[in-house]
């Protein structure tokens, strides 16, 4: 999210007016204008949202659910999204209609970087059949959905507004994005360590053989896992196409040193023709081969260089290979081994290993040039001038390349003349690097000059034989390093998270998962027995117990027994049965109707861990051990009845901010503290309705409720939904202001939320 210099800053690129600026932060302060709700078609719920900080609501986990992951998200274009902004009264009167007010609720408010509007999802098949029941409203142009009546209201106030469908989710790279998360968490918390001779020994097997599958690189390279290649896969060291194919096809699956060799290798495969100096190129003339002519049967006994002799039930015969040619091409010879050229010869092939991922964009940018000219399927590629001349010589190129290699991609590779030979040795690299990382990369965040002037002085005094490196080259140095790591240790691990990438399930997902821990299955049931105390000898009846299976191995992950009748306790126990057992989570959880976890319950799991998803997290992911067990006795009584769970299903969110406090306290807040808070925040109050007695009625049931509260036991513990969040909303402070500023500074706030004079 933004700060406040950042969003002036924003506002002020985007020259937005003073009552745009009201509407955005109205949005930004406000909680969503409606609360989404589960039809008979759509599961809905709610998104952990590392770059919001909060939970964000989607409709649909088929369509806002995956729109959320790939377009807000993890897109760096993308500074902030709101769910639910705003609710748009539109009066109209359509062409032969009655005149109307259409009351609409966009998605999502969306703020890039260089615009701002709103967004809303339907999906394809809805869409039209909207377009059948209102013409004059839904209409698609030029392939893209609008709304017309809403986009023509909203576009008038000065807000882009469009209409998105189902269509434009890549459900391949969605599927493949969630399957490769683990692994990318994994290595960044360390929980998984990559060998460092592996990475290097994948990397130069991918690098020699561009295109390789997962099961042929998985037999090369026997000292490695697929975990290993995954781990490489998701932290974008080698290249692989997500929307391609699912990994799990490992069949299927081409790896490929980066995107530009990719793109190169593709480009050059496609354009593959038989070279004319190949005679005979169709057929696999081999010593010993044998084929039918005109039902007998000959084998070729010798191959000169310019005839073919062959032997056969009427003798020697010798042909040319012209004739030989002639004889294939009119269908005489039959069952003779063809060789199926799908790829470069072993010069041209040398060749293309050997150019550098720059030469190969070049090569893709020269291709795409003269693709047009070469009576092929232009593609759109970028706009420049080019002059007759340069578009000459590199057709000419691909010409004389398609008849030496078979292949006239090969000709517009760029050859780079210069010496190859690194100019410094690996020691001087190494020294280079040293001062880099206890230079540069450290909390006191130096600038690359300064940095530099020491490397200057350490050159000069180690006395080495090589030229001090240029700053530009030390610059470049630099910017090579890793950008994650590199941040990480001048900024903290907070800033570097914002360099993070990448990343629902499309609807052919297996039902079982890909991969374990990716669904699992909670229920419950009565056993068969009854269990007799064996000191009373009383009858404690049959009791419940809940497991939890993994979808993809089936195996039983956790068990928990008890008396109690199913219930949001039971899960809970289940769930960290399996933590425990396992020091994992499961990314999807499976509950049949879900009656145990009620609105409040299933909000608490959610938003407690923002780094697990959006269906439904464990507790105590980011709080020290026995925290969250704690926070349960902080909450006093439960919130019990449907009335209650309506009326504070919206002070639930704050409940994130409390949880994502309590670890930076390090211990349970003491009751007397809260209590002098509390009393701070009634005395303001009282001050307030003194200043303007129209508050009275906002305050006043608040205000009862707090002098209650402050008079009893001081032992007996806060109702968190039922009186703190309350309060700090009419305060108009936040949770964790409350827990987390002291007597003195909470004070400033309030005193400065209700425009008093300080007097404390």
């Amino acid at each position: 999210m933004l700060y406040d210099v950042e969003l002036q800053s924003w506002c002020n690129s985007l020259r937005l007016s003073q009552q745009q600026r009201d509407l955005v932060n109205q949005i930004r302060t406000s909680p969503p204008a409606r609360k989404v709700k589960a039809g008979g078609r759509n599961v809905h719920g709610p998104y952990a949202s590392s770059k919001m900080g909060r939970t964000i609501q989607f409709e649909s986990h088929t369509v806002e659910l995956p729109a959320i992951t790939q377009f807000y998200e993890y897109d760096d274009q993308v500074l902030e999204y709101w769910d639910q902004p705003i609710k748009f009264s539109i009066k109209c009167s359509p062409q032969g209609k009655q005149a109307t007010t259409i009351g609409h609720y966009p998605d999502f408010f969306v703020m890039r970087k260089d615009c701002c509007g709103f967004e809303e999802w339907k999906t394809e098949k809805r869409l039209e059949k909207l377009s059948e029941e209102q013409p004059y409203r839904y209409q698609k142009i030029e392939r893209q959905w609008v709304d017309v009546i809403v986009q023509e209201y909203i576009e008038n106030l000065g807000y882009y507004y469009r209409l998105r469908s189902d269509s434009e989710i890549d459900w391949v790279k969605y599927r493949n994005q969630k399957y490769l998360q683990p692994y990318k968490q994994g290595y960044l918390n360390q929980q998984y360590i990559l060998n460092e001779q592996v990475e290097v020994n994948l990397q130069e097997i991918i690098v020699n053989y561009p295109g390789i599958n997962l099961t042929n690189l998985l037999e090369k390279a026997k000292n490695a896992t697929i975990d290993d290649i995954n781990t490489l896969i998701a932290l974008e060291k080698v290249y692989v196409n997500l929307s391609e194919v699912a990994l799990v096809e490992q069949e299927k699956v081409h790896l490929f040193r980066d995107q530009t060799t990719a793109e190169a290798y593709i480009t050059a495969t496609h354009d593959y023709c038989e070279p004319v100096s190949s005679n005979v190129s169709i057929v696999d003339l081999k010593v010993g081969s044998s084929f039918l002519l005109d039902g007998k049967s000959l084998t070729i006994d010798h191959i000169g260089e310019s005839k073919i002799i062959f032997r056969g039930e009427q003798g020697i015969i010798r042909w040319t290979y012209a004739e030989f040619q002639q004889l294939i091409e009119l269908g005489e010879i039959s069952n003779l081994q063809t060789e199926n050229h799908t790829t470069l010869d072993e010069e041209g092939w040398q060749y293309f290993l050997e150019s550098s991922p720059k030469a190969l964009e070049t090569a893709n940018y020269r291709y795409a040039a003269i693709k047009p000219f070469l009576g092929k399927e232009p593609y759109i590629s970028q706009k420049c001038e080019l002059s007759e001349r340069t578009l000459r010589d590199w057709k000419a190129k691909y010409r004389q390349a398609q008849q030496k290699y078979g292949c006239g991609f090969i000709g517009l590779i760029p050859q780079y003349k210069g010496n190859p030979t690194p100019r410094y040795s690996d020691e001087d690299l190494e020294f280079i690097d040293k001062v880099i990382e206890e230079q540069y990369e450290t909390s006191k965040q130096k600038n690359v000059w300064q940095t530099y002037e020491f490397l200057r002085d350490k050159w000069q005094e180690s006395g080495r034989i090589s030229p001090l490196p240029s700053h530009t080259f030390y610059y470049e140095r630099v910017k090579k390093r890793n950008s994650y790591e590199q941040t990480k240790k001048r900024m903290g691990s907070r800033a570097a998270n914002n360099l993070l990438g990448p990343w629902l399930i499309r609807p052919t997902t297996p039902r079982h998962g890909d991969r374990p821990f990716e669904i699992v299955h909670i229920d419950h049931t009565k056993l068969d027995v009854e269990c007799i105390c064996p000191y009373s000898g009383k009858n404690l009846g049959r009791p419940w117990v809940t497991g939890m299976i993994d979808a993809y191995s089936r195996r039983i992950l956790a068990l928990y027994l008890t008396f109690d009748n199913p219930s949001y306790r039971s899960c809970m126990m289940a769930i960290r049965i399996c933590v425990q057992r396992f020091g994992r989570f499961p990314e999807w959880i499976v509950v049949d109707n879900g009656k145990e976890f009620c609105l409040i319950h299933k909000q608490r799991l959610i938003e407690e861990c923002l780094h697990c998803g959006s269906r439904l997290p464990v507790m105590a992911r980011l709080s020290p051990a026995g925290f969250c067990s704690r926070c349960y006795g902080w909450l006093g009584q439960e919130i019990k009845g449907e009335e209650e769970i309506e009326k504070y299903k919206v002070n639930i969110l704050g409940i994130s901010e409390l949880i994502a406090l309590t670890p930076k306290l390090g211990y349970k807040p003491i009751p007397i503290e809260l209590t002098r808070k509390l009393q701070l925040i009634l005395l303001v109050f009282e001050q307030a309705i003194g200043k303007d007695v129209k508050l009275l009625g906002d305050l006043g049931g608040i205000m009862e409720s707090l002098r209650i509260a402050s008079t009893r036991n001081q032992s007996q513990p806060y109702h968190l939904v039922k009186l703190i969040i309350p309060v700090c909303e009419k305060a108009k402070i936040s949770v964790s202001q409350l827990f987390g500023s002291d007597f003195k500074e909470l004070g400033k706030i309030l005193f400065g939320n209700f425009s008093l004079e300080l007097k404390l």
